[in-house]
């Protein structure tokens, strides 16, 4: 090493020891040893200057706070933050990313093998991955080639491990897709498998008032629908 490259080198120990807030007992006599060091290789000259510096004082450590010898170990460095998306969160992501790639397999894996899936422009749900491994596969080959699944917004589970997301469909170039918004709930077991799903696709006629009149009407109607009959609550 020379003496110009160990100068940087010193500057460089020193902040780190700034930054790190500990002792100067192993950074201080490791920079001084560069200069010394790097004197060998350049003139008589330097190497006077250099052997005419002090040597530096050894501080001991305060309590508490470790030499820089031990803090550029390895293993003393931090793990990166862990994500602070939970974990029904992260497999509804992970779905729709399947999907994306047209990838029914990679899909698939973030399900249950009891799951519950409600696709409510179906009159019944799916109930296991077999059939719902056929939804998804009868959902692609009906998709238009390239179309993306896009996740407008949704809410990270707090350890509950349910969640809930609304969603739009675009084609490749980032255009909307006509009628394909919508809100999805999920739900996952311990093991961040998705255990239920319920997703509400927008629907392609718009009924308005007309839809307001007809609910109406079949209110009016349920009093005359026998107890025996009834309709499903989830």
């Amino acid at each position: 090493i020379d003496a110009a490259m160990a100068r940087p080198l010193v500057l460089l120990l020193v902040a780190l020891a700034g930054s790190l807030e500990v002792c100067d007992s192993f950074v201080a006599p490791l920079g001084h040893q560069l200069l010394r060091a790097s004197a060998g290789f350049a003139g008589a000259g330097s190497r006077a200057r250099v052997a005419s510096l002090p040597s530096p004082p050894r501080r001991t450590c305060a309590p508490g706070i470790l030499p820089a010898r031990m803090l550029l170990s390895p293993s003393d460095f931090p793990a990166p933050p862990a994500s602070n998306e939970g974990a029904c969160t992260a497999a509804v992501r992970r779905y729709w990313d399947g999907m994306n790639r047209r990838d029914v397999e990679f899909a698939l894996e973030q399900f249950a093998d009891d799951i519950v899936f409600q696709d409510m422009m179906f009159q019944q749900p799916f109930k296991d991955k077999k059939e719902l491994r056929a939804h998804f596969e009868t959902c692609l080959e009906g998709f238009p080639e390239g179309l993306l699944f896009v996740i407008d917004d949704i809410s990270n589970d707090s350890g509950d491990g349910k969640c809930g997301a609304f969603w739009h469909c675009e084609t490749p170039e980032g255009k909307a897709f006509p009628f394909s918004r919508g809100l999805s709930y999920y739900a996952c077991n311990a093991d961040g498998k998705l255990t239920f799903a319920r997703e509400i696709p927008e629907p392609s006629t718009k009924t308005g008032s007309s839809g307001l009149a007809l609910a109406r009407f079949g209110s009016f109607m349920m009093q005359f629908i026998p107890e025996s009959i009834t309709f499903p609550k989830l």
